[in-house]
């Protein structure tokens, strides 16, 4: 049983690590976003998914040895998180597994606020260039124009900077 804790341990600690990187490359991503760096995007883009692929690789590998410990300890394997298999470990690795399991779960939550940052950046870009393609082409926007009570009305015209016959 205690290689099957010190194997999870190890595999935690790696897997704590690459969240690490994750949450590094979605610092940059925001910054590159920001300033709308497209080139750098893509390159981190393709770096997340690379670490994504490792912590992908890392998660089988834990959901096996999750059931090899199961077996152990005559326990069921859907079931048995981290949370559950501390009530089964001695007091050194104890500490050493909790502090792990919520060294993930800050991470996780770091991570998740910054890709929630970086989505509102896209959100925000994407309106910005909504609201300038109905500003530049007048799509589905007609002319207002004032009543004689002060009241606004559509005049049928649309309003465009560009006429499209160029």
């Amino acid at each position: 049983m205690e290689k099957y804790i010190n194997a999870l341990i190890d595999m935690l600690k790696d897997e704590s690590s690459l969240i690490g990187q994750l949450i590094e490359l979605s610092r940059e991503k925001n910054k590159a976003l920001t300033n709308i760096q497209i080139e750098d995007i893509n390159e981190i883009v393709l770096k997340e998914q690379f670490v994504q692929g490792k912590i992908d690789k890392l998660e089988d590998e834990r959901v096996r040895l999750n059931s090899e410990i199961a077996k152990a300890l005559n326990v069921n394997n859907d079931t048995l998180t981290v949370t559950e298999i501390l009530n089964y470990v001695d007091d050194g690795k104890k500490e050493e597994l909790k502090n792990i399991r919520d060294e993930i779960k800050e991470k996780i939550s770091e991570y998740k606020k910054i890709n929630s940052q970086n989505i509102d950046i896209i959100n925000n870009h994407l309106e910005y260039v909504n609201f300038m393609m109905h500003e530049i082409l007048g799509e589905d926007e007609k002319s207002l124009v004032y009543g004689q009570k002060g009241e606004t009305k559509k005049d049928g015209t649309m309003r465009k900077y560009y006429d499209n016959k160029a």
